[in-house]
């Protein structure tokens, strides 16, 4: 009995031994679990966490970096704006200045042009003023030359003009004549009549600027002629100052005063022994004879127009009909000889 109950106890003992380890057993993983569950919890939270954290931070950088390119966008767009309004502010300007210079330009072009229409009408009055004034007629013909080279299109230079007015003046060696042949007491010329041995030295005389002042009218030409050999006299040395001279000497002195040679031949047919032959010969080359009647009859007073012709031909004498006809009133002239004068032309320029 006593065993038994012993047995009893130590069964009852290992009984509660079984349960409490039974319920140790049961407790022990509920527990665990709990703690770990909550640790597990925890520690998902703190990653939940950290990753909100970090989605934060990266959401909060990404809309920093957000508004810094947008905030660098706009200052980028501000300063593009800036710079092309300042390139059209610029271009504005430009063009305006541009626009003011033309219009400067366009009023100076307008100025000159207004100016350099004025002096072309001083000028025309200036022409008409003075032309066919003595003294003037080398300043209006410059005149007349600019207004002849104005080009329509291109307008005038006024600083042209003005220089061309400016050099306008008096010409007094217009007014200086040297006439070589003259007419009589009236006035008139007497192209048919001849001409004494003393005329012509004068005519000589006044060829080479001798003064004839102071004596007898041919006294000092027929001293100069004879003395420079140009006029020879008779064998005894006599000049016959009032014998007519004829074509033959005329000729003959004038081959001297040129200083030419004679030359061979006849073509004129004069008779073989004349001897004036060579001097004739002379003159008939280089032209003299032109206008002379019948210039093989040599021995035959010259006349005072055929006198002027070959005077002409000597001093080389260009006649211009157009420009003595322009400014006919500088000319002297003679009542007795008109423009239907075949001496007409060569006795103006020889008796002015």
């Amino acid at each position: 009995m006593k065993n038994t109950k012993k047995i009893a106890r130590i069964i009852a003992l290992a009984l509660a031994v079984f349960m409490f380890a039974a319920v140790l057993l049961y407790i022990a993983p509920v527990a665990f679990a709990e703690e770990n569950g909550q640790e597990v919890t925890t520690e998902k939270k703190e990653e939940e966490e950290k990753k909100a954290e970090e989605a934060k931070k990266k959401k909060e950088a990404e809309e920093a970096k957000k508004k810094a390119e947008e905030a660098a966008k706009k200052a980028a767009e501000e300063a593009e704006k800036k710079r092309l309004e300042e390139e059209a502010k610029k271009k504005k300007e430009v063009e305006a200045a541009k626009k003011k210079e033309e219009e400067e330009y366009r009023r100076y072009l307008n100025e000159m042009q207004y100016l350099g229409d004025q002096y072309v009408k001083q000028i025309a009055t200036m022409i008409e003023q003075f032309k066919n004034t003595p003294g003037y007629v080398g300043a209006v013909k410059k005149l007349q030359d600019f207004l002849s080279s104005i080009n329509p299109r291109a307008g005038v230079d006024p600083n042209a003009a003005k220089a061309v007015i400016d050099g306008f003046k008096k010409d007094e060696n217009e007014l200086k004549k040297n006439p070589i042949l003259m007419g009589d007491e009236n006035g008139n010329f007497n192209a048919n009549n001849t001409l004494t041995r003393a005329e012509f030295a004068v005519v000589l005389a006044r060829l080479n600027k001798i003064s004839l002042d102071g004596i007898s009218w041919f006294d000092a030409a027929m001293k100069f002629a004879k003395e420079s050999g140009y006029m020879k006299g008779d064998d005894e040395g006599n000049m016959m100052p009032e014998k007519p001279i004829s074509i033959a000497e005329v000729v003959s002195v004038f081959v001297r005063y040129k200083e030419f040679t004679t030359l061979e031949g006849n073509t004129l047919s004069l008779p073989a022994n004349h001897w004036a032959i060579p001097a004739m010969q002379r003159a008939y080359v280089d032209g003299w004879l032109t206008g002379i009647n019948d210039p093989q009859n040599c021995d035959r007073a010259i006349t005072r127009g055929e006198l002027a012709s070959m005077l002409t031909k000597v001093r080389q004498i260009k006649i211009d009909r157009a420009q003595i006809n322009e400014e006919i009133v500088l000319y002297k002239r003679f009542p007795d000889v008109d423009i239907n004068n075949p001496y007409y032309y060569d006795i103006i320029v020889n008796a002015n």
